[in-house]
């Protein structure tokens, strides 16, 4: 049997025009990525001087002679010192000019607060502002745009990060894409060769594809991408020729096994029929995925056919795809956008009587053009082929913020960083409207989780760079049994899941119907929270019979997992009856773990000594738990304070504090979140000089055994100076005696 593969774009007239020629451009140009002095900043002059010595001279030494303290010494030059002048910060420029006169230095200059400052990435090309219909509008000037402009001024680019498109060909030369390409990571499955060029008129999706994700930003022509920094190859198939083979080979090309050089890849195409089984390209991304490339799928342009649920689409229901529905240009899913419970966010593309997206086109006359005199560019791209590839380019960034980012940390930063759209929704036909779900997420399956955002995303990628390891809950089969006939009452199959503390990620539901038209059925997953998805819309057109699949649902993404679970399986025509032989349930858990920001500060009870010079240990304990969750050993700055970045899952904690001679003290019930900083005070009491976090007879003895003796001689144990002066006295017995018989938290 043929296999029809389609591609999801939508069709434009051509026109005709010279074909422009190919600029010389540099291979490379990172002048956006270049630093530069901001003259207009303030000059903030610091109490030190770096100064360069002759070689053989003792730094400390050095110091000394002068009346300063050694701060540090340069990593790339042993004789380059940065010294504390211990004098007001508005000495420094006359104190280094004195020291240039010194025997022995070799220069001398007063140490400021840098001023260099970025030189952050904003698009000049042309189209990216535009006007009219051609426009970059997805990008900026709108409500509903992606919010990548500050992204863009973090210097966010998608430098170092390969982006692959599998589609009918990519025009290497075109001289937006050219700065970008890369021929290595290419391949031609028509021609057998690296060069992935469109040969025929038809082939210019690809190429369009290409600028929407990765076209060069910032080179003063055309349009920008979303990652105009990032490299882009071309993974060129022939839809409707190439083998169900050699698409699973494009999706494991150089992104499994030993050799993975592609951080994203896209996928803007799909298939004409509902429920096709293509078990080989869903491997392939299952394998590709768990290698870490991440993988963007257009949910389809199918909205009232047959396949309109994307969820009947088996290479969309597995959790290594990211799948995109679009947004038209008002803010309202495109006309033909196809919904689903897989469906995971949205992105910008066209829609009936709005505008088109603006990219790269076929040079010359080939292509959709419809931009006056510049016939490289159309503005008459769209479809979810266009959403794919912008989400592609985003995730490009994400790759940049966190090169080890894979699929389930990125949907988890993207389930809580979309934006809701379209906020009164309520369309039935699609299950439609906002359901606010146990996890406290809002989802839509127009919409998935909303608008991606690129700003807030990449703030995210940095705050969340993991996911805690999966665990699953894995039902598997169920019996089943009749289903009622045009009923209200469904076949309802129940699953328990025991788990006590695992969080939803996905949930797949697998079903095995004996049915004369599968069309019939429409099929609904509850959780035990309350939520409810449905999985598998009815469809009066479909009438083939029986149904062996797996649906995918992210509707319950951040829910608790455990208790009982409910599939519901109604028959919403009559006649002819079936019957849900068997059903499977798995639910996938997880979590985001996030880089905790703790500020402490540790106040040293009955001490004297330089509070820079102690060492405490954190710990981060669950509630209630002895066993830490994380721990670390920090030094104090002058003013007892310190910065601790556990990477946690975000969640209520206990954080306890010790040191030395000092009891441990505990504060329950913080509550950690990456995205905001906590901040505590611990005060800490004295007289554990055997550090067994309480003060009792055996610290009077070790304490007694050290009576009398300074600190630093060999046979000294420096925690029986509680007050830190420098020796153990009369003062130390005191402090001990004071606090006598306390024990730490």
């Amino acid at each position: 049997m043929k296999v029809w593969i389609i591609s999801m774009f939508v069709v434009a007239g051509h026109t005709v025009s010279a074909q422009f020629g190919l600029p010389n451009l540099p291979a490379e140009d990172d002048s956006t990525r270049e630093h530069r002095i901001l003259t207009s900043a303030p000059r903030v002059v610091l109490s030190q001087v770096a100064v360069r010595l002759e070689l053989g001279i003792d730094p400390h030494a050095f110091a000394a002679r002068n009346g300063m303290r050694l701060h540090d010494t340069f990593r790339s030059d042993p004789q380059h010192h940065v010294f504390i002048t211990q004098r007001p910060a508005a000495e420094t420029d006359e104190i280094a000019i004195r020291l240039r006169a010194v025997p022995g230095v070799l220069q001398s200059d007063p140490v400021e607060i840098s001023r260099v400052v970025p030189l952050n990435f904003f698009p000049n090309d042309p189209l990216f502002v535009g006007s009219g219909s051609a426009k970059q509008w997805h990008l900026h000037n709108s409500m509903f745009n992606v919010n990548i402009v500050p992204a863009w001024a973090r210097n966010l680019t998608g430098q170092g990060v390969l982006i692959g498109i599998i589609d009918d060909g990519l025009e290497a030369i075109h001289p937006d894409l050219v700065a970008n390409f890369s021929l290595a990571d290419s391949f031609n499955w028509v021609t057998n060769s690296q060069n992935p060029s469109p040969t025929l008129a038809t082939e210019g999706h690809g190429t369009s594809v290409a600028g929407v994700a990765a076209a060069r930003g910032g080179n003063s022509i055309g349009v920008t991408g979303a990652a105009p920094f990032a490299r882009v190859g071309g993974l060129k198939l022939e839809f409707g020729e190439s083998t169900t083979a050699q698409f699973a080979d494009a999706v494991k090309y150089r992104s499994s096994g030993a050799l993975r050089a592609y951080g994203v890849k896209n996928h803007s195409y799909g298939y004409r029929s509902p429920f096709f089984n293509d078990d080989l390209n869903v491997a392939a991304v299952a394998e590709s995925a768990s290698a870490g490339t991440l993988h963007v799928f257009s949910a389809g342009n199918s909205r009232g056919a047959t396949t309109q649920d994307s969820a009947k689409q088996e290479q969309l229901n597995q959790t290594g795809a990211i799948v995109v529905a679009a947004l038209g240009e008002k803010g309202v899913f495109s006309d033909y956008s196809s919904f689903g419970s897989n469906v995971f966010v949205t992105a910008p593309s066209s829609s009936e009587g709005l505008l088109g997206v603006t990219t790269t086109d076929r040079m010359g006359t080939p292509g959709y053009n419809g931009i006056t005199d510049q016939m490289d560019y159309t503005s008459l791209f769209g479809g979810t082929s266009s959403a794919a590839p912008l989400v592609a380019g985003i995730l490009a960034l994400v790759r940049e913020v966190n090169p080890s980012a894979e699929s389930r940390i990125v949907k988890h930063n993207l389930a809580r960083t979309s934006r809701i759209v379209d906020p009164d929704d309520a369309t039935t036909s699609s299950d439609g409207g906002w359901k606010l779900n146990a996890g406290g997420l809002r989802f839509n399956q127009n919409y998935g989780f909303g608008l991606i955002d690129a700003s807030a995303l990449t703030l995210a990628s940095f705050q969340y760079p993991r996911a805690t390891a999966r665990t699953v809950y894995d039902s598997g089969l169920v019996s089943g049994g009749p289903i009622p006939v045009n009923s209200s009452i469904p076949k309802s199959i129940k699953f328990t899941n025991p788990s006590s503390s695992g969080r939803v990620e996905d949930v797949l539901l697998t079903v095995n119907v004996d049915h004369p038209r599968r069309g019939d059925l429409q099929i609904f997953v509850t959780s035990p929270s309350g939520t409810q998805s449905r999985v598998c819309i009815r469809s009066g057109s479909d009438w083939a019979a029986d149904m062996a699949w797996t649906f995918l649902s992210n509707a319950f993404w951040g829910e608790p997992a455990g208790g009982t679970w409910t599939a519901e399986i109604f028959d919403a025509y009559s006649p002819g009856s079936g019957t849900v032989i068997n059903a499977r349930l798995v639910v996938n858990m997880g979590q985001r773990v996030g880089r905790q920001n703790i500020n402490g500060t540790v106040v040293l009870g009955d001490f004297l000594g330089n509070v820079d010079a102690e060492d405490v240990e954190v710990r981060v304990f669950r509630p209630g738990s002895t066993t830490a969750s994380a721990t670390t050993t920090l030094n104090l700055n002058s003013a007892g304070r310190f910065t601790w970045n556990p990477e946690l899952v975000d969640g209520t904690y206990d954080i306890a504090v010790t040191g030395g001679h000092w009891l441990r003290r505990r504060i329950n019930g913080v509550n950690l979140t990456a995205s905001l900083t906590t901040s505590r005070t611990f005060t800490l009491r004295n007289g554990d000089v055997d550090s067994d976090n309480e003060v009792t007879i055996f610290d009077y003895i070790l304490l007694s055994q050290n009576f009398g003796l300074l600190v630093g001689s060999s046979a000294t144990d420096p925690n029986a100076d509680l007050d830190g002066d420098g020796e153990v006295t009369i003062f130390d017995y005191i402090i001990l005696s004071q606090n006598f018989g306390l024990q730490g938290d």
